[in-house]
């Protein structure tokens, strides 16, 4: 079974929640009309901060955290737990069933949720008005779907949510967590660090930032599944001894490792990632070492002779483009018309490109004009992007408005290169930092927040679990 760790926690009750699409909260919606409806649901489950909030309220935030957790999770889900069966008498731990650990994290997101809308309007933070078209829109969209089945939006949302489930009471939930999100992304980008930081955030945590080359010899104390003696340990350390006292003359660790391969193993790695299971680890990334660096490490069942040679620290640029992504459906009865339609709407997109003012702002306007997915990244770095594209925009031969088409399993993506922002280690180092400044900000606001939770009306939360 996958468990789920205390960071995994924190992101399902503060990040999850409020990067939910409506879309998905809408599909919820008409796809539960399906369902059984729920047990009445117009009495209190949660009081927040002084609030009271219906026990219909709860299961907004509750099915919308279940269904994005299993949406996530989709590959591991068979292993986790059966869906087809009562959450209730399925053990997520020895302390809880799935029911117990879905009904604590939901009340948990919709605290912060909650928490972080009120701070929002007591700062007097206004919705963006994207966001805020988006609430609306969802609501008229309710209101249609209602008016199908001849019925009002309150009767609609009830038989979903359960009674007492408004459409006002929606709204407001719609809202919070859009509310939320923005206001959390606007305090935390107000966080600013010096030069001097972003470099102590590098030094002290190494192993987040660079990745390194090196070679290895492991001298064996004892077998597999063996524990060593002090004569064995002795003898690996005098080899290891040995073999050093040659590396450091001036010979390399590839050649004298021929001579010992009896005793041992030769590896060399490039562009390791640094890992804390490792006795060597925090020696190789240490902020000071420099190439040609060799050391030998004991770690309990044999000697490691280390050989440092490398180290990218994350000095390229990071990037500013933007991707417009024109999805093709390869299980579709009609893949390949949906391909060559999606080739032809990024391939358009892209002679838009070529022939205007080839800036960032030009390009997403031009990208708006089309039913592509759009997103635009600032200072973006490796490993975000699909393979190809993160290739292409990281190209050393890039240059300021660049374009391309490229095409991905998923269809055909338009990428615009806008330009290189700053060093890659010094955008993640202040991420790392932001997210942290904001960590304490967030825990600082629940602590102040008073919550309640109505345990026996929470047991009928969800479907009743």
């Amino acid at each position: 079974m996958k468990k789920v760790s205390e960071k995994e926690k924190r992101r399902g009750r503060r990040l999850t929640i409020f990067a939910i699409a409506l879309g998905a909260a809408c599909a919820a919606v008409i796809l539960a009309l399906l369902l059984p409806q729920l047990a009445p649901a117009d009495r209190t489950a949660v009081v927040i901060g002084g609030e009271k909030f219906s026990l219909s309220e709860f299961n907004y935030y509750y099915q919308t955290y279940y269904d994005t957790y299993c949406s996530e999770n989709e590959q591991y889900l068979s292993y986790m737990f059966d869906t087809s069966k009562s959450l209730k008498t399925q053990a997520y731990d020895e302390n809880q069933s799935w029911f117990d650990y879905f009904t604590d994290q939901a009340a948990d997101a919709m605290t912060g949720v909650v928490a972080v809308a009120d701070k929002a309007r007591a700062a007097g933070f206004a919705l963006p008005a994207a966001d805020q078209a988006e609430v609306d829109t969802a609501l008229e969209n309710v209101a249609r779907s209602a008016a199908n089945r001849s019925m009002t939006s309150d009767e609609y949302l009830s038989g979903v949510y359960g009674k007492g489930m408004t459409a006002e009471r929606f709204r407001r939930c719609l809202t919070d967590t859009r509310l939320a999100k923005a206001y959390g992304a606007q305090v935390r980008e107000s966080f600013s660090f010096t030069a001097a930081e972003l470099e102590a955030q590098y030094n002290q945590n190494p192993g987040q930032y660079a990745l390194v080359d090196y070679e290895r010899f492991y001298v064996r104390a004892c077998g597999a599944g063996e524990t060593p003696t002090d004569a064995q340990k002795a003898a690996a350390g005098q080899t290891a001894d040995e073999i050093l006292a040659r590396v450091r003359a001036g010979e390399s660790l590839k050649d004298v490792s021929a001579d010992y391969s009896a005793k041992g193993a030769y590896t060399a790695f490039s562009a390791a990632y640094y890992d804390r299971s490792f006795s060597y680890g925090d020696w190789l990334f240490s902020a000071d070492r420099k190439d040609g660096d060799s050391a030998e490490i004991d770690d309990g069942r044999g000697c490691y002779v280390m050989v440092f040679h490398a180290a990218d620290r994350g000095n390229y640029a990071s990037a500013d483009c933007v991707d417009v992504a024109f999805a093709a459906d390869s299980g579709a009865d009609d893949a390949q018309r949906q391909y060559e339609d999606a080739c032809e709407k990024a391939e358009a997109l892209q002679k838009v490109w070529e022939s205007g003012a080839k800036t960032a702002g030009a390009a997403q306007t031009a990208a708006a004009q089309t039913d592509g997915e759009t997103q635009t990244y600032a200072e973006l770095t490796k490993n975000t992007l699909d393979g190809a594209i993160d290739d292409w925009v990281f190209d050393p031969a890039r240059a300021a408005g660049d374009s391309a088409v490229i095409y991905t399993k998923a269809g055909f993506h338009a990428v615009f290169y806008a330009g290189a922002g700053r060093e890659a280690w010094k955008v993640s180092a202040e991420n790392d930092l932001r997210e942290a400044e904001y960590e304490e900000w967030y825990q600082a606001l629940l602590k102040g927040t008073k919550v309640v939770r109505k345990t026996a009306v929470l047991q009928s939360a969800g479907q009743a679990g």
